[in-house]
């Protein structure tokens, strides 16, 4: 088999860096692929670069561009409108991945009837004295699907997958725009409710690279900037919480794992965020919603304690001394 594979990168002012990115892309040692290159309003050379480099090989792409910045969420969901492969993969533009990422990932998902084929991948970080790798490897069938994954706070992210194509249509998913932070976590979790079936393989081939410009850095160097990131990254969580509440289907177990554990950890967040900005009127008023407190004991139990103390532990001491809680967050 021979299928086309869609691959996704998101592009904003990334500068030279593209030009290793989409390298590691052209020279895959899988021929049937289409890059599609969504330009998000860059107002610097990195299109030109990129042009450059696409013409000159041999490989099937598209640039589509943004009028105006709309970030990273709508730039993947453009991405996937245009998409023409029976797979998908989604690759930051700063990024590097190995020459058989596309190959290996196609044919275990393939010989395996996968919804999601994964590897395990590489973190690199570039220090002024030398670089630093961290290796993350996943073990082959760990989990049975999605469901087992979400209850086990094991998602994965969205760049060391391959994704058939037919089951992110049928599920109807798609990433949230205008969030600054956790809209991959929340998109990955909402797909693994539906995932059945999901490979894993061992082999590190992806290299996710840290740099100063990524956003999860530049966007965190005021505090402004940090309460931003984390408030978005709240209601990301409260929007996944809602989402798998409602599509668990008969699933009760992670029904009740995002009712009694994902639901209060997202407000034990967003009374962070609100202590966080110094708002006491709006921590109050949350706190005094029985069905929040409601919410929040549900967490006090021996599952969320073995598995994640820090979440038991925040909760409990919300319940009890909500003012020290605020002023320790704040």
């Amino acid at each position: 088999m021979n299928d086309l594979i869609s691959v996704i990168i998101p592009v904003y002012n990334t500068g030279e860096k593209i030009i290793n990115t989409l390298e590691c892309v052209i020279n895959q040692d899988y021929n049937n692929l289409e890059i599609i290159l969504v330009n998000d309003a860059s107002n610097d050379n990195t299109i030109k670069t990129a042009q450059g480099v696409l013409k000159n090989s041999s490989r099937l792409f598209k640039i589509i561009t943004h009028e105006k910045n709309k970030g990273v969420s709508a730039a993947r969901n453009t991405g996937f409108e245009s998409a023409n492969g029976k797979f998908i993969a989604f690759i930051d533009s700063d990024d590097l991945i190995k020459e058989n990422f596309i190959s290996h990932l196609y044919k275990i998902a393939v010989e395996n009837n996968s919804d999601v084929a994964v590897c395990s991948f590489i973190d690199r970080y570039f220090a002024p004295d030398r670089d630093i790798e961290w290796r993350f490897k996943l073990k082959k069938h760990f989990f049975k699907n999605g469901s087992d994954l979400i209850f086990n706070w094991s998602v994965f992210p969205i760049w060391c997958c391959l994704y058939k194509k037919s089951f992110l249509d049928a599920i109807g998913i798609k990433f949230f725009e205008t969030c600054s932070a956790g809209e991959d976590v929340e998109f990955q979790k909402k797909a693994m409710t539906h995932a059945k079936n999901i490979i894993f393989s061992d082999e590190c081939l992806y290299i996710y690279v840290h740099t100063p410009q990524m956003g999860s850095i530049s966007e965190t160097k005021t505090k402004a900037g940090k309460i931003r990131r984390y408030r978005d990254s709240s209601q990301a969580h409260l929007r996944t919480a809602k989402y798998i509440i409602k599509n668990s289907g008969g699933n009760l177990r992670l029904k009740n794992f995002a009712e009694r554990v994902l639901l209060p950890e997202t407000f034990v967040r967003i009374l962070t965020t609100y202590s966080k900005q110094h708002d006491i009127k709006k921590f109050n008023n949350l706190l005094k919603k029985l069905a929040v407190k409601k919410i929040l004991c549900s967490t006090l139990n021996f599952h969320t304690l073995i598995k994640k103390p820090e979440l038991f532990f925040k909760a409990l001491l919300v319940i009890l001394a909500p003012g020290i809680y605020y002023r320790i967050r704040s």
